[in-house]
């Protein structure tokens, strides 16, 4: 009950705050999110089906900032080319989950039934909209420093809490429990998959080490550190192999590209985290024999190399184009030839999000899909240069830590549909490619401007639009 009222209370606040100030409340919302899928969570209002917290907030947030958004600063124009490509994203996402709708008695398996039309275009389309229009908020209303820090913030703080809300579920075991145990938990207490939370985990720690250095006040940045520490070991408990994978090349790629010690304390991290709990090095290597006729690939692929990844790469061969819509795995031949190689279930994704969204959307899909991570990716490259502003390198960082992260966990599970799991990622980058726009069109107003008075720069250099 006391849950419930804190809840409650926190959803009228962020509710009567957008009233006045949409982008405060946004920022919010974000670590509501961390409670979507959480038991405590009621799952609507009224008794209005769909109604939940969540969702009522993000409609009054969503509603006062298109009554709202006249009053911010004049913004720079959005051009052409993002445009499309998210509209592109937009009608790829509602043309599979319409396949998948119309085809709601083609679920084969344990999965027959089970899932009604309008069940499916909720989870399939209306669902992933939603998320994404929180990224797309984000983008319409980063324009000062001040919002570009509390997008920042806001986005890994919500990160970190739900490493922090595993570690207060399980407390003093979080440093014992074994990792199948250990992301049982996950599904029950904070409702996400286990691989979806370690790679959360892995952005959200490497961009807390980034945001340090925006941080002037030494005891916040003591504080925010020791909130970034208490999170590891929540991290090291999943013992995601993945979620291992993402951090390492997302810190090395930061290090290269940028911040060089991390070059350094990258191998430090990792050799103290071997030497505190040896079992790390033993999942890594879990299925890894002394010699390759020693190594048993279905467990160290989990069954991806044995009875996933075959079937879903011949299903995607026969409609290699424009796919077979959402859930293809679950409404083709591809469910009965996994069952017949050996699977003891079919989950809902093949443990790729690539061989995902081929299998879903064909190389159409694939192709939107990769050109606008390219076009977050040069965004956040472009930022990630800048030499005289910390804030502006510190988002660049960050957004180019989120695209490394996920794309190298899409090799093993992730996916490239708006989640739950992906709204801090959504969060940085539509800022990131706001500050980016903003920076074009001023640097291209300065040198058509060459001539006349010194123009300041609203976000760059905090003289007009708030320090």
């Amino acid at each position: 009950m006391i849950r419930l009222t804190v809840l409650y209370i926190l959803i009228a606040v962020l509710s009567c705050a957008a009233l006045r100030k949409w982008y405060w409340s946004l920022c919010g919302l974000l670590f509501v999110t961390v409670l979507t899928q959480n038991p405590s969570m009621p799952t609507m209002i009224g008794g209005i089906q769909g109604l939940n917290p969540w969702n009522a907030t993000f409609l009054i947030i969503a509603l006062a900032w298109i009554l709202d958004r006249r009053r911010d600063p004049k913004r720079a124009n959005t051009s052409p080319q993002a445009i499309i490509l998210i509209l592109l994203y937009a009608a790829m996402l509602c043309t599979i989950g319409f396949i998948a709708a119309m085809d709601a008695n083609g679920f084969r398996g344990e999965y027959a039934n089970r899932l009604t039309s309008k069940e499916i275009l909720i989870e399939t389309i209306i669902n992933p909209l939603k998320y994404l229009a929180v990224g797309l908020m984000f983008y319409d209303g980063a324009l000062t420093r001040r919002r570009v820090k509390m997008a920042l913030f806001s986005a890994v703080g919500s990160g970190l809490c739900y490493s922090l809300l595993m570690f207060k579920s399980l407390r003093e075991k979080v440093f014992t429990i074994n990792y199948t145990q250990a992301r049982h938990v996950t599904d029950k207490t904070i409702g996400l998959f286990a691989n979806d939370l370690a790679q959360l985990t892995a952005f959200t720690l490497l961009a807390a080490c980034v945001l340090v250095l925006v941080i002037r006040s030494n005891w916040v940045r003591a504080l925010w550190l020791s909130v970034a520490v208490a999170a590891v070991p929540a991290f090291v408990s999943l013992k995601s192999r993945a979620g291992f994978l993402a951090f390492c090349l997302a810190g090395l790629t930061l290090g290269v590209l940028r911040y060089r010690k991390l070059l350094l304390l990258l191998p430090i991290a990792v050799l103290f985290v071997v030497a505190i709990d040896p079992s790390v090095m033993d999942r890594a290597l879990q299925g890894v024999g002394e010699s390759s006729n020693q190594t048993d690939w279905d467990e160290v692929s989990a069954g991806r190399m044995t009875y996933l990844w075959p079937p879903a790469m011949e299903q995607i061969r026969k409609s290699p184009i424009i796919g077979h819509g959402r859930y293809g795995i679950l409404r083709t031949d591809c469910y009965d030839a996994m069952i017949a190689a050996g699977a003891r279930g079919v989950p809902q994704h093949p443990h790729s999000a690539y061989l995902e969204i081929l299998l879903d959307a064909g190389s159409i899909g694939f192709v939107i899909c990769m050109t606008c991570l390219g076009a977050i990716a040069w965004a956040c490259w472009v930022l990630l240069q800048n030499r005289r502003d910390p804030l502006i390198t510190a988002l660049g960082g960050v957004g180019m830590a989120a695209i490394v992260v996920l794309m190298t966990a899409a090799l093993t599970g992730s996916s490239f549909y708006p989640t739950q799991s992906a709204v801090p990622y959504l969060c940085v980058w539509g800022v990131a490619v706001r500050v980016a726009a903003e920076q074009r069109a001023f640097f291209a107003a300065r040198k058509s401007a060459a001539t006349g008075p010194m123009m300041t720069d609203p976000i760059f250099d905090g003289q007009v639009r708030g320090a």
